[in-house]
């Protein structure tokens, strides 16, 4: 008997559907989404959240955070460390290509997950939308800096001191050794209008007056500018330039307009986000030369220890560990305040009061103790500076805090 041709529309639109449900079940599960360490005759499974950028120019520094949650999961099996009973892990990762609609979405997922405590994310932007969206979940971040993140009482801590404390750094670095130079030179201070970029200047602008500086004159990061403000910059005469943005795309086409240009001369100034080892591609991928690299100075959270820069190397084969070490740590600090529940019941998610009594002294990315916020309290080793030579990130020493005025 002859179909009819809405017969035989229906059943290729079965088969469409059919296809298209198998394709979804079959759908190949990213590297970075899942890690579970299962132990036999554990008393429990803990599940662990991250939502981390995977993806974009931030992914070198999410997959790092990943590595580093995995060594600490597999530290604390290793040795039971903390007192905890013997446990299983899961850990549950999104990319959220540091992008504040994706955290929070990523966050809400996790948090109907049941997880107990999530890490991430890397953008300060990120974290804000991402910490709503969890509440009452814990989020730590690994390197979320902004002072807007500074909230009593609230659901969020960090292994990385706030920018009120960077921005004080940056200042000292830029001013240079007050026995050689008597005066200040002045700066012109370009920064992304962003939780962590305006942020960051803003507390610059007051430190580095507290040291007899002058601000010459400020721009504004926009997504189209950087050309402009790099062929401006040439053709004054200004001698120092500070950026405070965490959109590495836009310091690329910066440096690669400025090298380009033969009147450049400021020497380069910037914040932690500038520590990215993608940074000289992203320079060499629009064809400019990564020459201007070697005029960039940035200070940087402490990098963490030789031993764990050398752990971090024969687990992943790569020596970038900044964010690896603080979310070691942001992992370790969530387990004591998970084994500081009563009978080591699995509980439906870490307390803020548990975690912000951790306290490990000699972490691997410094000493970790947090303030009643849930800030990280910064001492002498919390900060250093970093170079590029030769296309690679070079650590300097440890940048000693300067006293709050």
């Amino acid at each position: 008997m002859p179909r009819s041709p809405a017969l035989v529309c229906c059943l290729l639109a079965a088969l469409a559907a059919l296809a298209a449900s198998q394709a979804d079940s079959e759908a190949v599960i990213p590297p970075w989404a899942e890690f579970k360490l299962t132990r036999q005759g554990a008393e429990g499974t803990v599940k662990i959240g991250c939502i981390l950028p995977f993806s974009g120019d931030n992914a070198v520094k999410g997959n790092a955070a990943r590595n580093g949650i995995i060594m600490a999961i597999n530290a604390i099996a290793a040795e039971d460390k903390f007192g905890l009973p013997k446990l299983s892990f899961e850990l549950s990762c999104k990319d959220t290509v540091c992008n504040a609609n994706n955290s929070a979405a990523a966050a809400a997922e996790l948090k109907k997950a049941g997880v107990v405590a999530v890490i991430g994310d890397v953008c300060s932007s990120a974290s804000l939308a991402a910490k709503d969206a969890l509440a009452p979940i814990l989020l730590m971040s690994p390197s979320s800096t902004s002072d807007k993140l500074t909230i009593a009482g609230d659901n969020f801590l960090r292994t990385v001191a706030p920018d009120r404390f960077q921005s004080r750094i940056l200042a000292v670095l830029v001013r240079g050794n007050t026995t050689t130079i008597k005066k200040a030179i002045p700066v012109v201070l370009v920064y992304e209008a962003n939780s962590y970029g305006q942020g960051l200047a803003d507390g610059f602008a007051v430190a580095y007056k507290n040291l007899t500086g002058r601000i010459r004159f400020n721009r504004t990061v926009t997504p189209t500018n950087a050309k402009s403000i790099a062929t401006e910059l040439a053709n004054s005469t200004a001698t120092r330039v500070v950026i405070a943005t965490n959109n590495n795309t836009w310091v690329a086409e910066f440096l690669a307009a400025g090298a380009a240009n033969p009147t450049f001369r400021p020497a380069i100034f910037a914040g932690d986000a500038q520590l990215n080892p993608d940074l000289p591609s992203l320079v060499a991928g629009l064809d400019g030369s990564p020459a201007l690299l070697s005029k960039l100075q940035a200070t940087a959270y402490n990098q963490g220890t030789g031993t764990f820069r050398a752990k971090y190397k024969a687990f992943t084969n790569d020596s970038y560990t900044g964010h690896a070490a603080h979310a070691f740590d942001a992992l370790n600090a969530l387990m004591i305040g998970y084994a500081m529940n009563s009978e080591f019941v699995l509980p439906k998610a870490i307390s803020l009061q548990s975690a912000i009594k951790a306290n490990i002294k000699a972490g691997v990315s410094g000493n970790i103790k947090f303030d009643a916020t849930g800030d990280l309290i910064p001492d002498n080793t919390a900060y250093q500076s970093i170079r590029y030579v030769g296309g690679k990130v070079v650590l300097g020493p440890f940048l000693p805090l300067p006293p709050a005025k």
